[in-house]
């Protein structure tokens, strides 16, 4: 039987380098859940024998037969097995004479897998996929993104294996005896167990360095060029999150593709260097006095503090003590996010009320909700420089100070 399949390719071409986004890719790809495991993938891959093997879930869609590659140690791999009949000698570098490195992978729509049949595809037919689709743009002088046409691979019966060897360590699992002659049983392994098994992630990469092991977003590896136990100390003694953050911008929740999938051009695993894309607005416009913002929150807080130490009455504090101490703390604790500075109201003392009741029945302080939003706001909008900050909130700090003095609490 035949399985549907969409390419999904990362690669620069002669004139340009990686696109705003992938070479090609499905159209209705969750384009920064991709880009979430295939930028590691390239990572420092001339230190890892130039070939690497992955599988990934990318939102509705599970990527087989990954191969992260420099073009010319791909093609010495398939030169071992098979002469290759089509023109590939044109494509290893570009025109600065970097190496040509790339991601390829095979994206199937998990609604359409059927139980135990496997795309059936070598490294040969890999490539030349992958050639297919660089000629279109090789002497653009933009790269751009092409919606991959569906193709049809024949399928192969898949056997249940029994789980490869393994360490924890990091909240990963380093594969043990891992051989690369074997990587087809090692990815045809994680990918059954990723689209039919009982739950858990079965992400891999193989040839991982030891010290990107623990920032890696795969959860099984395979080490390069050391053992599984040399790789979980040196991941320990990293003290790098085992949650990879790529090195990209965000936008609220939506990723920046542009930036996520450029931002490692000057650093890319070849050593050059590359056009980088401009930063997003919001770094453009603090970039010169990125530090205003929070200069203006403190400022703010001070007088506050202040103006509620010169006004509160004597027997204020006797009266509502932990309403007050919960002010000040509001007030202090400005290093933890806004929203975080808002713990739940306790009841008085002297109230015989349920806490339940009274947490359902009573309203928020309103002088205490006005000085959080307030604040803020002054956070959100602030442009980053002192005359905006002195101008456009002038009015709203003053408010501010009036509700406060006309409060319960002066």
């Amino acid at each position: 039987m035949n399985m549907k399949v969409y390419p999904l390719i990362y690669s620069r071409i002669l004139n340009d380098d990686y696109p705003n986004g992938f070479l090609a890719r499905p159209k209705d790809l969750d384009v920064s859940a991709a880009s979430k495991y295939v930028i590691p993938a390239i990572e420092n891959i001339q230190h890892a024998g130039g070939v690497r093997h992955a599988v990934f879930p990318a939102g509705d869609y599970l990527v087989y037969g990954g191969v992260a590659c420099i073009a010319g140690k791909l093609v010495e791999r398939i030169l071992q097995s098979k002469v290759i009949d089509f023109a590939y000698e044109e494509y290893q570098a570009d025109k600065a004479g970097r190496p040509l490195i790339f991601f390829i992978g095979f994206a199937v729509r998990k609604y359409e897998l059927v139980r135990n049949e496997l795309p059936d595809i070598d490294l040969y037919s890999t490539y030349k996929i992958y050639l297919s689709y660089l000629v279109r743009q090789w002497r653009s002088e933009k790269a751009a993104t092409d919606f991959s046409e569906e193709l049809e691979l024949k399928t192969r019966s898949y056997s249940r294996k029994p789980a490869p060897q393994s360490l924890p360590a990091g909240g990963k699992r380093i594969l043990r005896n891992y051989r690369e002659d074997d990587f087809q049983e090692t990815i045809d392994y994680h990918f059954a167990c990723m689209a039919w098994g009982s739950g858990g992630d079965f992400s891999f990469l193989s040839n991982v360095l030891p010290d990107d092991a623990a920032r890696s977003p795969f959860a099984n590896i395979s080490p390069y060029d050391c053992t599984p136990e040399e790789c979980a100390r040196r991941m320990e003694a990293s003290g790098v999150s085992a949650s990879y953050v790529p090195p990209a911008a965000y936008s609220g929740s939506k990723l920046r593709t542009n930036n996520v999938l450029n931002s490692t051009i000057a650093g890319m695993p070849d050593g050059s260097s590359g056009t980088r894309p401009a930063s997003s607005g919001i770094e453009k416009k603090n970039s010169n006095g990125k530090f205003w913002p929070f200069v203006g929150i403190l400022a703010a807080a001070a007088i506050i503090a202040l103006l509620l130490f010169l006004t509160k009455p004597k027997n204020a504090e006797a009266s509502h003590p932990s309403q007050t101490a919960h002010t000040a703390s509001c007030l202090v604790d400005l290093g933890r996010p806004l929203k975080s500075l808002r713990p739940p109201m306790h009841p008085h003392p002297e109230e015989k009320q349920d806490a339940a009741r009274t947490i359902k029945s009573e309203p928020e302080d309103p002088l205490e909700e006005f000085l959080l939003d307030s604040l803020e706001e002054i956070t959100v909008e602030a442009p980053g420089t002192p005359e905006n900050i002195a101008g456009k909130n002038r009015s709203r700090l003053k408010i501010f100070l009036t509700n406060i003095r006309n409060s319960k609490y002066c």
